[in-house]
């Protein structure tokens, strides 16, 4: 997914979940947790792939995205929150990519498959701004529900695109065995975007 989307994620997570504690801060530890993952792109070697979408980096890459949160003077009490935060937000990322027909290589070093669910195009028109209006209303009412239903509904939409991603499979099996064609599922697809 784009960045702002992968931020905005982040920030919903953070913030329905951290926003007592944290209170307006939760949104940008979210949001820098949410988007730290797409860094390999300064490190990218195609024979060496890196590990932070990785589900295994999760906790390391949370710690790193908390860190220039932990000795800020108001948060200082609440060093577990921000490690909490930042780490969740962290964990939204490559779920989210797995989400694209690109996907993400979720289990580095172990495997260098690639997972992709297809259910959402790389830029989504409806998926964002959910996220953008709930982070935003979460912020500047200091209330974790506009985040709260923001990611219940990107939720929502998201299983849309799975049921839509089927239907369109079970359509193109249809085609293709009128007309007499052998498709191989691995080779099926249909992608939103």
């Amino acid at each position: 997914m784009d960045p702002l989307t992968q931020g905005l994620l982040g920030a919903a997570a953070a913030q329905a979940v951290f926003s007592k504690p944290l209170g307006r801060m939760a949104f940008l530890i979210g949001f820098i947790g949410g988007t730290l993952p797409d860094i390999d792109v300064v490190f990218s070697n195609p024979a060496d792939p890196v590990f932070t979408h990785s589900l295994f980096f999760v906790p390391i890459g949370g710690a790193i995205a908390a860190l220039p949160f932990l000795w800020m003077g108001q948060l200082r009490e609440h060093r577990r929150a921000v490690f909490g935060a930042a780490t969740l937000a962290y964990a939204t990322h490559a779920p989210l990519d797995t989400c694209t027909a690109y996907g993400t290589q979720l289990l580095l070093p172990f495997t260098n498959a690639r997972f992709a669910w297809d259910n959402l195009p790389i830029i989504d028109f409806l998926f964002t701004p959910i996220l953008l209006v709930g982070v935003l209303a979460a912020l500047f009412l200091r209330q974790a529900k506009p985040a709260v239903i923001a990611l219940a509904l990107a939720g929502l939409y998201a299983t849309f695109g799975f049921v839509q991603n089927g239907r369109a499979k079970a359509a193109q099996s249809l085609v293709a065995e009128r007309r007499g064609h052998v498709v191989e599922d691995r080779r099926m697809m249909a992608s939103p975007g």
